[in-house]
């Protein structure tokens, strides 16, 4: 009788400590993804996602740098957009054939006027 008590008291223990582990790994990288959100949010451009994982938060990550790196290629053709306005090329036109949705609009945007 002791013994499936102690038994069923390792697995319990067991479980619950497996459970605070999990817990504990993807609270981190969830709290790691939410602080680069917050930092593209932001308009940092240069935040560093990172995702030790290999699982579905990792692929929010991917995400993530996705959104970043689009973010970046915009930017810079919007400051590319700006320094030949101030030279007074105003034959340059953005290039929008890297873009999608509203960002190929906002460009196309531009070049229309």
């Amino acid at each position: 009788m002791w013994g499936m008590f102690m038994v069923s008291g390792l697995v319990v223990v067991t479980v619950l400590v497996l459970g605070l582990l999990l817990r504990r790994s993807i609270g981190r990288s969830l709290q790691e993804l939410s602080r680069a959100a917050r930092a593209l949010s932001a308009g940092d451009l240069d935040v560093r996602i990172s995702t030790p994982a290999d699982d579905e938060i990792a692929e929010i990550g991917d995400a993530l740098r996705d959104v970043r790196l689009t973010n970046r290629r915009l930017v810079d053709e919007v400051q590319a957009m700006n320094r030949a306005i101030a030279a007074e090329d105003l034959g340059r036109r953005a290039g929008t054939e890297s873009f999608e949705g509203a960002w190929c609009d906002l460009l196309e945007g531009m070049n229309a006027t």
